[in-house]
């Protein structure tokens, strides 16, 4: 793809990045640079890379759920808005398409689960007074 770099080859799949995902790398720093100083700007870039690799993740999900119905896919660019995997098919239709599409999610919760990036989220405290059974124990404050 035109104006992207590849920066590694994983299952026979290059990697690649498009400029403008680099020129956002060096907009966050610096954004957060005048913020926080050099630390935030770290804290910024190093989130986006760990974001940008479950979007990688993602992306394999697609690759090797296509490869399990025999079609190539050579390369996946990121961009700032996202990744995109290149196929080497004709037009994809059911019974294939709805697994590719579907086999995406998969990666991204198995490291969501393994970082614990994604913690179950509560339900709302209740109204002072009140109780609920729906709310976590520290929401209450009851342990019920």
């Amino acid at each position: 793809m035109l104006w992207s770099i590849p920066i590694v080859t994983i299952a026979g799949t290059v990697v690649r990045i498009h400029v403008t995902f680099l020129l956002f790398l060096v907009w966050i720093g610096a954004a957060q640079w005048r913020v926080g100083g050099r630390e935030a700007a770290l804290e910024g870039v190093v989130f986006l890379v760990l974001m940008f690799a479950c979007v990688l993740a993602h992306e394999f999900g697609h690759i090797f759920a296509a490869r399990r119905y025999g079609i190539r896919t050579p390369e996946v660019t990121l961009w700032p808005i996202g990744g995109v995997a290149q196929t080497v098919a004709a037009a994809v239709r059911s019974p294939t398409e709805q697994p590719l599409r579907h086999a995406a999610t998969a990666p991204p919760k198995r490291l969501a689960g393994l970082t614990g990036a994604c913690p179950r989220w509560p339900s709302p405290a209740p109204a002072p007074g009140t109780r609920s059974s729906r709310a976590w124990p520290h929401a209450s404050g009851s342990g019920s």
